[in-house]
């Protein structure tokens, strides 16, 4: 076996080197590394916050006769903005997925003052005016009712009137999508719950199929498919008949009747 001679080992090692060296001098400079951007996610659960409330936060003129029903309004809401702005916000959230498809909404005119009925909501965005009845609170209270309560439950409704669709809905659907979202803030008690009736009696006795819908079989986003199904620009032809197979793949009268029984199971 022949021996290889450490010195000659080591200048063949030196030339390899040398070789090295030259051919990395030759090479091009590469870039630096560059290191990605990082995303904040409390700056961007921030910004979408923002965005939201830039939707739901109408500038508002606030009308209010000072009468006994027009100062206990004032008590249960000291500060008009920040609570109306709550409101539209959680109304806004729950008729809708994104702040993109909220409708311009911009200003609000706030109205109580005495005349007959509970409240009502008139004009389309960007102005919307709400009323709501001084002669109503000052009775509602005599009758011991809890007026702030009420007032909430009642600007819950009427906001949703001011937010929702309603191309070619009925009148029963509208009044129910808004008795569903008033019921869902917690302004309405289950005591008002019955079996009878018909889907298309709108306020309350919708109101409660659309939960049950919604809380006990599965149809999580039935207020926004219902709210999507009355887009403006479509064409009119909207029924329940369709609003509701298309949210719920059944027909109205099925659903209706399974409802009826789990509402005399669970009185």
């Amino acid at each position: 076996m022949q021996l290889i001679k450490p010195a000659a080992s080591r200048g063949a090692m030196g030339h390899a080197l040398a070789l090295f060296g030259l051919w990395a001098a030759l090479l091009p400079a590469l870039p630096a590394a560059t290191t990605m951007p990082t995303v904040d996610p409390t700056t961007a659960k921030t910004t979408l916050a923002q965005r939201w409330q830039a939707v739901t936060s109408p500038s508002i003129t606030y009308e209010n006769d000072q009468s006994g029903g027009g100062r206990l309004f004032a008590q249960a809401v000291p500060h008009i903005d920040p609570y109306v702005h709550d409101i539209a916000g959680k109304v806004g959230r729950f008729l809708y997925l994104s702040p993109d498809e909220v409708p311009a909404f911009e200003r609000l005119t706030l109205k109580i003052f005495s005349f007959d009925g509970i409240a009502w909501k008139s004009g389309d965005p960007p102005h919307i005016t709400v009323a709501v009845s001084s002669d109503y609170l000052l009775r509602y209270h005599r009758e011991g009712g809890n007026v702030a309560e009420e007032v909430r439950g009642i600007l819950f409704h009427e906001m949703t009137h001011a937010y929702q669709h309603a191309n070619g809905m009925s009148s029963s659907a509208v009044e129910g999508v808004a008795d569903l979202v008033r019921y869902c803030a917690g302004y309405i008690p289950t005591h008002f719950r019955f079996a009878g009736g018909h889907w298309t009696d709108g306020y309350k006795t919708t109101a409660f199929f659309l939960a049950w819908l919604q809380e006990n079989q599965g149809y999580a986003d039935l207020a926004y498919v219902l709210n999507q199904s009355a887009l403006p620009g479509q064409a009119n032809n909207w029924s329940w008949q369709s609003a509701i197979t298309n949210a719920t793949c059944q027909s109205p009268d099925t659903l209706w009747h399974q409802y009826q029984t789990w509402l005399k199971a669970n009185p």
